[in-house]
C-alpha cells in the first residue's frame, strides 16, 4: 500500500477533527451560546443523547482512523475501514451543514462548509487503498 496515500488519508482525518474543534470554539463566541448550552439547547433545538453520541462519534472516529490507516495491513480491509466511516461522517456532516446553513452568518458558513470537505475526500482517496502497491 502506498505510504503517501495513507499519509494523505490520515492528515484528512485529523484535519476533519481540527476543523470540527475550530467550529466549536467559534460557536462559543456566539451571543448566548454558552447559556443556551447550559439549558440543554442550541437555538430552537433541544440537545438529545443521540445528538451527543453522534457528535462524539464525529470527533473520536476520525482520530482513531488517522491511526488505523497505518496499522491495518490488509489493503481491502483498510479500504473499507476508511470508506464506511468516511461515508457516515461525510453524510452526517453534509446533513448538518444543509440544515444549519440558512441560519449561519457568512464567516461561520465557510468553516461549516469546510468541515464537509475532509471526510468526502477521505472516501475518494480510501477507495484507492486496495489498488496501490506497497
Amino acid at each position: 500500500m502506498n505510504l503517501e496515500l495513507k499519509l494523505r488519508i490520515s492528515i484528512l482525518w485529523m484535519a476533519n477533527t481540527v476543523i470540527d474543534l475550530v467550529q466549536i470554539v467559534l460557536s462559543l463566541f456566539g451571543t448566548g451560546f454558552i447559556e443556551q448550552l447550559q439549558k440543554g439547547r442550541i437555538g430552537d433545538m433541544v440537545i438529545s443523547g443521540a445528538q451527543i453520541a453522534a457528535f462524539t462519534f464525529s470527533l473520536v472516529v476520525p482520530v482513531v482512523m488517522a491511526f488505523l490507516v497505518f496499522v491495518i495491513p490488509n489493503p481491502k480491509t483498510n479500504k473499507w475501514m476508511n470508506v464506511v466511516p468516511g461515508i457516515v461522517i461525510a453524510g452526517m456532516s453534509w446533513l448538518d451543514f444543509l440544515m444549519r446553513a440558512p441560519h449561519l452568518n457568512p464567516a461561520f458558513l465557510v468553516s461549516a462548509f469546510a468541515t464537509n470537505i475532509a471526510p468526502t475526500v477521505v472516501v475518494f482517496l480510501a477507495w484507492r487503498l486496495d489498488r496501490t502497491a506497497n
